[in-house]
Order: structure tokens, then C-alpha cells, then sequence
């Protein structure tokens, strides 16, 4: 069972997911879904995915399918979001990484993978603080 944890970067606006052992699809889900009620709740749409850590199941294809798909889209609609995800070691796990941002990036949504937090801040800032 995986660890996953929200918190708001104050300095930057960015509300950061850090991820930690094995996540099935259901716990992946569970963290994004909970990122993505912070975001409407504070209006900070910079997201940074921190999934170094992170060794995800074959479960979390079909819930990366369904975020891009149905969750950011209708997300989408009120608010323009962008996501860093910081690429995980668990070689895997990279794979779905790219299969995260290529769905996202063929629906219209805005996410890299990168390869540090570091990297994946300075490219959040450098869109506007809210980025609408």
C-alpha cells in the first residue's frame, strides 16, 4: 500500500502530491481526486505530482485513463490547470508516466513530466499564478 500526501507550496502557489510506494489505480485516483478539490477550493491551479517514490500497479492504467478522460475534462471546463510530474525511478512506473501525460496532452490538458521537483517548479512558474 502506497503513501500519498497534498500540501500547498505557499511561496509558489503550488499545490504538490508526494507519492510514496506501491499505489494501485483506486489509491491513485483517491489522491488525485483529493488534489483536484484543493485546487476548486483555493482557485491554485499550478499542480506539481511529485511520483519519484512511486511504483504504480497495472490497476492505475484504467485510472489514469479515467482522469484524463472524464475528471480533467469536466475540470477543465471552469478552470485551465497544468500539471508537473516529477518522472518515478521504478522504470515501470516511467512508462505510465508517459502514458499519464500523453492521454492528458491528447485531451487538451496541460502536463510534462520532468525529471526533479526543481525542474517541474520552474516550469509551473512559468505560467501566470493563475493560469485561467
Amino acid at each position: 500500500m502506497g503513501n500519498w500526501t497534498i500540501k500547498i507550496n505557499e511561496e509558489h502557489q503550488i499545490i504538490e502530491t508526494i507519492c510514496d510506494g506501491i499505489l494501485t489505480g483506486e489509491e491513485f485516483l483517491a489522491a488525485s481526486e483529493s488534489r483536484n478539490e484543493l485546487s476548486k477550493k483555493t482557485g491554485i491551479t499550478k499542480l506539481l505530482l511529485d511520483a519519484e517514490k512511486i511504483i504504480l500497479d497495472n490497476s492505475a492504467t484504467l485510472g489514469i485513463y479515467e482522469l484524463a478522460q472524464k475528471k480533467y475534462t469536466d475540470w477543465s471546463k471552469t478552470q485551465k490547470i497544468k500539471i508537473a510530474v516529477v518522472m518515478p525511478k521504478h522504470k515501470p512506473s516511467q512508462e505510465m508516466a508517459r502514458f499519464y501525460e500523453t492521454v492528458c496532452l491528447n485531451r487538451g490538458h496541460e502536463v510534462k513530466v520532468i525529471h526533479s521537483r526543481k525542474d517541474g517548479i520552474k516550469w509551473l512558474n512559468s505560467f501566470s499564478e493563475k493560469y485561467t
